[in-house]
């Protein structure tokens, strides 16, 4: 039996590697203690070679990469912090709603379409689940001040961004 100098544990003689640079011919460290300790290291080592964290799901990026991992937590961190996408303007917009254009009448529209996207498909319960928004009343004119029922749509973020 030995002790462990990581975990402090004592373990079996043959729940260590053996080396010629101790005493006994065995580390300090058990095995599991080595694997961990090996894999932190490396992981470290890593971080100092300029490597980077993902900014959405934290996994390590490659060299010489952008901040994310994938295109895919790209456009969730984009959605998610819409300040950080580079048509923001403070929430600002040119061109007011009139008043016709309230919750009232978006939740009409979303219903007469039956909370379903009119480009892709998607339903208003996957929006919710994925991004936490309802979808999106769209004007097919492209006028704000168009409220006709005829000229309403509802798109879910995606299709907004692209085609609204």
């Amino acid at each position: 039996m030995k002790l462990c100098s990581k975990c402090g544990l004592k373990k079996s003689t043959q729940q260590f590697y053996k080396t010629d640079k101790t005493k006994s011919g065995l580390r300090g460290e058990c095995k599991d203690c080595s694997h961990i300790y090996s894999r932190q290291g490396y992981l470290k080592r890593k971080l100092k070679k300029g490597t980077k964290k993902c900014k959405w799901c934290e996994q390590l990026v490659k060299e010489n990469r952008y901040k994310f991992c994938s295109n895919r937590c790209a456009r969730k961190y984009k959605l998610q912090n819409p300040k950080n996408h580079h048509n923001w303007q403070g929430g600002k917009s040119k061109k007011k709603y009139p008043h016709e254009f309230d919750e009232v009448l978006k939740e009409k529209i979303r219903k007469k379409f039956n909370y379903i996207c009119q480009n892709c498909g998607r339903t208003q319960e996957e929006e919710l689940k994925e991004f936490n928004r309802k979808l999106a009343v769209n004007h097919l004119d492209h006028n704000k001040n168009n409220c006709d029922e005829n000229n309403l749509n509802i798109l879910c973020g995606r299709c907004n961004i692209k085609y609204g």
